[in-house]
């Protein structure tokens, strides 16, 4: 796994760097990292110009990018970026797949698009429908425009790519997290089965024969900042409220399962770090 992977904009860029951090991960700064979980929750400045278009770009590249897990939690943009990033998140070249705004922070009231593409038009006519639960309607748009955008990719499934795995078992804090999709679970399922399998007979499983995705999901799900009881963040994560297009069936289970039986979902936990404190270019910004 490339160590550029994970970006964590609070880590890697002081309130004055974020114009630069964003133009280091668009490529425009030398080689464009590989970055697929980018967490920007909490800084303000991005909803500053030039700061905004810059995120825009970042989520509707002129070429389509490997970014699909975004974090853009603690942020209040004002109805005129809502509509942007709404459009930006309807584009055919955005990956998004994963995402978190705080549901409180989209209040503001909801502006019919002027004109829209084929995907926004299907995604209006899916939050028409869900708005109906909590009347917010700008997250049930942006949660529909994701949805569709899973068609486009599968970085987000588990497969033998063992570095991708511990990726993906680290795009946490979403309103939906990787790790509670039916056929995630599936593969979880039978990749601890075959464990099982080839372990020699009345021999335990302890910690040392354990595989290293098992181990990532124990160190993140007991690493959580907050007692969930604490806060109200257990109510805003893993709140898409939809089946899983893949298995409606296995994930009509899920939701009836114990938190701990679904992979800890409602957790604040961020898991192990999986990149290395990043040192931005120097290169002066005009």
């Amino acid at each position: 796994m490339d160590s550029r992977s994970i970006v964590k904009l609070a880590e890697i860029a002081k309130p004055n760097e974020v114009k630069l951090a964003l133009l280091w991960m668009l490529g425009e700064m030398g080689e464009k990292p590989p970055t697929q979980v980018a967490r920007l929750q909490g800084r303000t400045e991005l909803k500053l110009e030039p700061n905004f278009a810059l995120l825009l770009r970042l989520i509707a590249p002129k070429e389509r990018g490997v970014l699909w897990s975004l974090n853009l939690g603690e942020l209040t943009f004002d109805p005129s970026q809502l509509v942007r990033l709404r459009q930006a998140l309807s584009e055919p070249t955005c990956t998004i797949t994963h995402l978190f705004i705080d549901p409180l922070k989209l209040t503001q009231r909801y502006s019919e698009p002027e004109t829209a593409n084929a995907s926004l038009v299907a995604a209006q006519k899916v939050a028409d429908l869900e708005t109906k639960k909590d009347g917010n309607r700008w997250k049930h748009i942006f949660i529909a425009q994701i949805r569709a955008n899973r068609t486009k990719h599968d970085l987000f499934y588990f497969s033998a790519d063992e570095a991708q795995n511990v990726v993906i078992r680290q795009a946490v804090n979403n309103w939906y997290n990787p790790t509670s999709h039916a056929r995630n679970q599936k593969w979880n399922a039978t990749r601890k089965q075959k464990d099982r399998d080839v372990r020699p007979p009345g021999e335990s499983l302890d910690r040392t024969q354990l595989d290293r995705d098992t181990v990532v999901a124990t160190v993140q799900a007991a690493q959580t900042t907050l007692p969930v009881w604490a806060t109200g963040w257990d109510r805003l994560f893993d709140s898409e409220g939809e089946p899983d297009t893949e298995d409606d069936d296995a994930d009509a289970r899920n939701k009836k399962a114990t938190p701990a039986e679904r992979g800890k979902k409602g957790t604040h936990g961020e898991g192990p770090v999986a990149y290395t404190h990043l040192t931005l270019p120097t290169k002066k910004i005009v």
